[in-house]
């Protein structure tokens, strides 16, 4: 056994969870200056969670691709920070910005995005059951792609869920998670059986069953953001 090799990769490891660590931290910094709890963070932004959570506790590192989506996001709140200040600790410490008076002492000059989150939180108030979702990954291919913007009306009873089986819906948890998917079979108690909306992908997972549901809806819109290259 290569004893060197051995103490070299522990090191090496230790120093990487050190790294995500410090990476967590930052995140959870920054989303805490929002004035947010993590579960009003996530569904103004249409983020799960869980995910969140696993994020902000070092528990698993988020790409720089959702780096990014957070960034927007926290930008929204008056948070100025950075992909690299999150990343690697680097550049300009991040900053709550007052947007009452940036709103007072300078014209707006909205962009593509910044209408689309406007529609968003409409949507939002005019419906209690709201519920609005940020697509992540490839799991919704191919009618939804990563960043678009979803929105649905959530149904509650047992007879109305009835009418979603075999649709693309947005589905909140019990636990609060927000997730796209296809469901399958409802079933008494508000459970549900529900697969991946990408076939390809949905094939090689198998079927949750028996999801406990707090509330789920048929998209209703969605926005797509198409960022220039």
């Amino acid at each position: 056994m290569d004893f060197k090799s051995c103490g070299l990769n522990h090191i090496r490891r230790y120093h990487f969870k050190m790294e995500i660590n410090e990476i967590s931290q930052r995140l959870l910094d920054c989303r805490t200056m929002t004035g947010l709890t993590r579960t009003e963070f996530c569904k103004q932004n249409g983020l799960s969670i869980h995910s969140l959570a696993s994020w902000e506790t070092g528990r698993k590192l988020f790409s720089k691709k959702m780096c990014l989506i957070l960034v927007e996001s926290l930008h929204r709140y008056g948070v100025s920070v950075t992909l690299d200040w999150i990343f690697y600790g680097k550049g300009a410490r991040p900053e709550k910005k007052d947007l009452t008076n940036a709103f007072q002492q300078s014209p707006i000059h909205f962009s593509e995005e910044d209408k689309v989150w406007n529609e968003v939180k409409l949507f939002r108030s005019q419906y209690a059951n709201a519920i609005t979702y940020t697509v992540q990954d490839n799991t919704a291919n191919p009618f939804f792609f990563p960043q678009d913007i979803l929105g649905s009306v959530g149904l509650v009873e047992f007879h109305e869920l009835k009418r979603l089986q075999n649709k693309i819906c947005i589905i909140e948890l019990k636990d609060d998670t927000v997730l796209l998917r296809k469901i399958k079979e409802v079933k008494e108690n508000n459970k549900v059986n529900i697969e991946l909306v990408n076939e390809e992908m949905a094939s090689f997972s198998p079927i949750a069953q028996e999801v406990e549901v707090k509330m789920a809806g048929e998209v209703l819109w969605f926005r797509r953001l198409f960022k220039q290259c």
